[in-house]
């Protein structure tokens, strides 16, 4: 693998360079919030370089990307660091931030993708020492999901743990990390990460606009101070400056407010749900908890006349960049009344700003998180975010959310209107109680008891028990054939769908030449609409079959 030098000093100045750069912005409100931006970036780059965990909760849209990585980079020169890993929680932003940190740190003479690594699923190679500076996470910097990271502290495979062995000495920043991990996860993952900052030189940076501060709380310390000792260290905010967290906690509050429907209002239907969202001022950004709820809701709309566009994994990569796309041309073209029905895929790192949202009922840190997608620059004095109920035959429920769900329940609406930090901090002591600490517990009596096994399947951080179906016919018989096909061309036109839903929709293996796999490839055999439903057109076709008396043999 070709070997990159550091030259962290360098990527310092450079990157220096590049805020430097930045526009001021046209207006006052957006003036202000960029002179806040660059006051940011100096208190995180100038922040003392001990001890090694930190943490910076500014909020939305202040330039978190660019001013922890300073920080990190100071430490990367001072120390004289092999790595700085950045770990995110969903793909759509890893290729973001990619992107920024290519454009202001690699330096005159390099290759980009040597220097930054894009590592996770979707992610193209255009020959194996790429793939390997960004698998083996060789790389100077590498920007990497938190299934990968996580799930590869907690695995007892070989092969995962070949990435571990690049940890010591580097450093480690956790960006969006209130959804990161489920909260039970955090104690265990706390006690490893710490060990790792003690004995093995690495340095971490807990990131978020809503960053939950759950070593302060008294019920997940009980089970992090087993780890060797009674008292957990001190984990200061890079930002000390008092004035400069005033002005950007005061500004982030000014930003959104939180509101709910009247506490004896019944949970909507699908009708209800159409009459109340399209009402209120737009655009309007709606988030549902499953694909299915998004798809019904969306056909609802389009045939009821309102303008609409869906957002989901029930598209392809391919066609999802494409509606992309056409939401930033609306936003920027300041059309008003229209709405996006979307599922959590929009939730983070997406730069949209849109005027209202809505949120079913979900986690805490999703409806905080939705609060990055509305009024994001400030566009208007504030802006609303419902938390709703849904309830309708149609729609599908999440389980892996029962929890969390929960947890929000309990919450007022004078409560949801605290710092979005404070917000998220309360929600994970009420996840706690509400059925976190039994999966803690359990997870850390496995760990201590060497039941690696368990302690591995247990520190998966999302289902992954899905197929790749491919919805290309020339692309499925390509594969059939046996025909070299690129890994990038696979996934930019292929979904993800449930095994279990696999049987009920009677898809079929599509296996190079005949041969067997573990991993089988299956081909779409239904209606897929590539512009607005995906493949969810077919299978809302083959529900409405089967409710009027049909079956899939």
């Amino acid at each position: 693998i070709t070997a990159v030098t550091q030259r962290w000093q360098e990527r310092l100045a450079a990157l220096q360079h590049y805020v430097d750069g930045l526009q001021e912005g046209g207006t006052d409100p957006v003036r202000h919030r960029n002179h806040l931006r660059k006051r940011l970036f100096g208190a995180c780059r100038d922040a003392p370089l001990v001890p090694a965990i930190r943490a910076c909760d500014a909020p939305v849209g202040t330039g978190k990307t660019t001013a922890v990585m300073a920080h990190l980079l100071r430490v990367a020169a001072q120390r004289n660091l092999r790595h700085i890993i950045v770990v995110l929680p969903y793909t759509n932003i890893i290729t973001q931030s990619v992107e920024i940190y290519r454009k202001a740190m690699v330096l005159e003479g390099e290759r980009p993708e040597d220097v930054v690594a894009e590592h996770h699923h979707r992610a193209d190679f255009d020959d194996l020492d790429l793939r390997q500076l960004a698998t083996l996470w060789k790389a100077p910097f590498i920007v990497t999901t938190a299934v990968q990271f996580f799930e590869t502290l907690g695995s007892h495979h070989p092969a995962r743990l070949r990435k571990l062995h690049e940890m010591p000495g580097s450093a480690v920043f956790v960006d969006e990390m209130h959804a990161a991990i489920p909260s039970h996860l955090w104690p265990q993952m706390w006690r490893w990460l710490e060990t790792w900052t003690r004995d093995w030189g690495g340095h971490l940076v807990l990131a978020s606009g809503s960053l939950p501060r759950f070593w302060e709380l008294n019920e997940y310390k009980g089970l992090i101070c087993g780890n060797g000792h009674t008292v957990l260290p001190e984990v200061p905010d890079l930002v000390a400056d008092k004035p400069l967290r005033d002005q950007l906690k005061k500004t982030e509050v000014r930003r959104i407010r939180y509101q709910r429907r009247p506490g004896d209002a019944i949970a909507l239907d699908c009708r209800g749900l159409l009459d109340f969202v399209v009402r209120k001022t737009g655009p309007r950004l709606l988030i549902v908890n499953t694909v299915q709820t998004a798809a019904v809701v969306a056909r609802a709309m389009s045939e009821a006349g309102h303008d609409v566009l869906h957002l989901s994994t029930a598209l392809a990569p391919a066609h999802r960049d494409l509606i992309v796309e056409r939401v930033k041309l609306r936003l920027r073209d300041k059309i008003e009344n229209w709405t996006l029905v979307a599922t959590s895929c929009v939730e983070a790192g997406m730069n949209f700003s849109f005027r209202t949202g809505f949120r079913e009922r979900a986690s805490t840190a999703s409806l905080i998180q939705i609060g990055g997608r509305v009024n994001r620059g400030f566009e208007c004095e504030d802006a609303d975010i419902w938390d709703i109920l849904l309830r309708d035959d149609q729609f599908r429920s999440n389980p892996a959310m029962e929890i969390s769900r929960r947890a929000l329940d309990r919450f007022t609406l004078e409560e949801l209107s605290s710092h979005p930090a404070e917000l998220a901090t309360s929600a994970m002591r009420r996840e706690w109680t509400s059925g976190a600490e039994e999966k803690a517990t359990q997870l850390i009596r496995d760990e201590e008891g060497m039941e690696y096994p368990g302690v591995s399947k247990q520190c998966q951080v999302i289902d992954t028990d899905t197929r790749t179906v491919i919805i290309d016919k020339s692309l499925a018989d390509a594969v059939r054939k046996g025909d070299k096909v690129s890994r990038l061309e696979l996934m930019r036109y292929s979904v993800q769908i449930w095994a279990k839903k696999i049987d009920k929709l009677a898809l079929e293996p599509i296996n190079p030449n005949g041969s067997s796999s573990d991993r089988d490839i299956y081909e779409w055999k239904y209606e897929y609409d590539s512009d607005f439903l995906g493949y969810m057109k077919g299978v809302l076709k083959l529900e409405d079959f089967i409710s009027a008396g049909g079956a899939i043999i």
